[in-house]
């Protein structure tokens, strides 16, 4: 699959995850489909070109800063959770993580995936994409899927 190929798959998810994440949806499966949401993410990231990154163009702050109280009124069944850093489990105590702060993170990455798209190159694009899943928003969309599930199931 070519770099472009993916990328339009890509923005696909991407776009249906920051409607979801910005707007909630339905008030009967809007959990469940913010679930399936960040595993197209997942899957999208496992599927991902090994690229290069492009000039190091910096994007503008403002345009990543979805609202906290947006997200939040979105989603009023979500917030504190808590949580154990994996690597410090048997030396720390346990965290206070919040799924409203993890949605905004991951959508200010992937905006910036899509910054990158559109004004460096769909590879640049892909680069980032798979970079900041490794190292910041990979983590978020993990913690939040294992809260999710436990909203959803039991």
């Amino acid at each position: 699959m070519t770099t472009q190929a993916w990328w339009a798959g890509a923005k696909a998810q991407i776009g249906r995850f920051t409607d979801l994440a910005l707007d909630g949806g339905d008030e009967k499966t809007r959990l469940g489909d913010l679930a399936v949401a960040l595993d197209s993410l997942v899957a999208t990231y496992n599927t991902a070109p090994l690229t290069e990154p492009g000039e190091d163009d910096l994007p503008p702050e403002a345009e990543f800063h979805p609202s906290y109280d947006r997200i939040g009124a979105a989603y009023p069944e979500l917030g504190y959770y808590a949580d154990v850093d994996p690597i410090f489990a048997e030396r720390s105590e346990p965290l206070l993580a919040d799924a409203i702060d993890d949605l905004m993170d991951i959508c200010r990455d992937l905006a910036e995936a899509k910054w990158r798209a559109e004004n460096v190159s769909v590879e640049d694009a892909a680069w980032h994409f798979r970079f900041s899943y490794q190292i910041h928003w990979g983590k978020h969309l993990h913690r939040l899927r294992t809260h999710l599930h436990w909203k959803l199931y039991d």
